[in-house]
């Protein structure tokens, strides 16, 4: 008994550590495109950060998934943050 649960808990386990591995690579392509964003504001010397972009990704995305509306803010919360720290890094680089 104490064998099985080992072995079914060892593959749940493993299941979420390869869900997170894709959660981490999708956020690192999601930040390769936000680095792409921030030469092309850079060239067309455009540094707005559009609030209203942030509201809308977020209401989609509370309204596609089934995860809790708090969760999806909180989370997209940190995402924002750093994508406008790097945008905003790469705009004023010289």
């Amino acid at each position: 008994m104490k064998n099985s649960f080992n072995s079914e808990l060892k593959d749940l386990r493993n299941q979420i550590d390869l869900l997170d591995l894709e959660i981490c690579n999708a956020l690192a392509k999601r930040f390769t495109v936000v680095e792409e964003i921030a030469i092309l504001k850079k060239k067309y010397q455009n540094n707005k950060m559009s609030v209203s972009r942030q509201s809308k990704i977020t209401n989609r995305l509370v309204n596609r998934t089934l995860l809790p509306k708090k969760f999806v803010l909180n989370l997209y919360t940190i995402i924002f943050e750093y994508s406008i720290e790097k945008q905003k890094s790469l705009i004023n680089k010289k």
